[in-house]
């Protein structure tokens, strides 16, 4: 509607006189003030009465100008073209992100896996044959002394497969 914050700040809870009355029928773009708006010089109004007023204004000069508001298509379409622009360009780093939080929870596994499988070796002499081991104690275990993990770790890049120990205690 044109009308600036600094404006409406400046009229809101203010006794409005004969100019502030006529520049607030001006900026809605009717020319002449209403008789209505004179009575109410000595009220206070607030801002919600000023769009009131402005909107309802506008509304009226509208219907007789046959003005009709909102976008046209091209508006439209330029607005949605200039999203999917920005939504392509923004995509890849989401993309990239995502990959180096994948390679950094991968190395912190196998990371744990190993300092788990030290552990292990320390209670019982020897390296764990598999994951499952550092959690649950295997039959031929002597001094298993676990669980060395709370859990079996889940390979970020594929959910099916599973960390595997070499005979020197290094995640494959």
């Amino acid at each position: 509607m044109g009308i600036s914050a600094i404006y409406l700040e400046r009229i809101a809870n203010r006794r409005i006189s004969d100019q502030d009355t006529s520049t607030l029928v001006d900026v809605a773009g009717v020319s002449k003030v209403d008789r209505e708006s004179k009575k109410r010089k000595n009220e206070t109004i607030s801002s919600d009465m000023v769009v009131k007023i402005i909107g309802s204004r506008s509304k009226r000069w509208a219907k007789e100008n046959n003005w009709q508001a909102g976008f046209t298509l091209l508006e439209l379409l330029l607005v949605l073209f200039l999203m999917g622009v920005i939504l392509t360009l923004v995509t890849p780093h989401f993309s990239s992100a995502t990959n180096r939080v994948r390679i950094r929870v991968d190395l912190a596994n196998r990371e744990r896996i190993e300092g788990a499988a030290q552990l292990y070796r320390i209670d019982t002499g020897t390296y764990p044959s598999n994951v499952s081991d550092l959690v649950y104690p295997s039959t031929n275990a002597n001094g298993w002394r676990g669980p060395y993990l709370d859990e079996i770790p889940i390979n970020p890049f594929n959910d099916t497969q599973v960390y595997q120990i070499d005979a020197l205690g290094q995640v494959k």
